[in-house]
């Protein structure tokens, strides 16, 4: 493969991670937006579905995407991780921090449970790993 054809190569990996990454925005923007419906209808106070929001908001499109392109189903899974490694260490996160994104990402993926949008398996793994969580 000579210089111009590696060029080209690396020219259209890029463009398809970036369409990658388009597509998990847009499917995120809808369980984002099928998750504030879900606490509205449980009639929760107006600043909790602000803050669990903005955490879930920030876990979906920044942690998750920008770092990987991970969907949200693998979000699952990386919540510990992400809890324990990325967050305090990228962004400072501390205990408090890092308890109230916890509350979260667990209303967030029992929503999702709730919803079908995620199965029994991928669901009771992620309870039983965040579970194990103590800050």
């Amino acid at each position: 493969m000579d210089r111009e054809e590696e060029q080209r190569e690396r020219q259209r990996n890029k463009q398809a991670q970036e369409a990658r990454e388009a597509q998990i925005r847009e499917e995120n923007e809808l369980y984002l937006h099928k998750f504030e419906g879900y606490m509205r209808k449980k009639e929760m106070a107006e600043s909790s579905i602000q803050r669990h929001m903005q955490n879930v908001h920030f876990y979906l499109m920044e942690a998750l995407v920008q770092e990987d392109n991970h969907t949200m189903e693998d979000g699952a899974s990386a919540a510990v991780p992400f809890l324990k490694y990325w967050y305090p260490q990228r962004w400072g996160a501390k205990t408090r921090d890092r308890t109230l994104m916890k509350q979260s990402l667990k209303r967030f993926y029992r929503c999702m449970y709730e919803l079908d949008y995620i199965q029994d398996p991928l669901y009771n793994s992620f309870l039983a790993e965040i579970e194990k969580l103590d800050f």
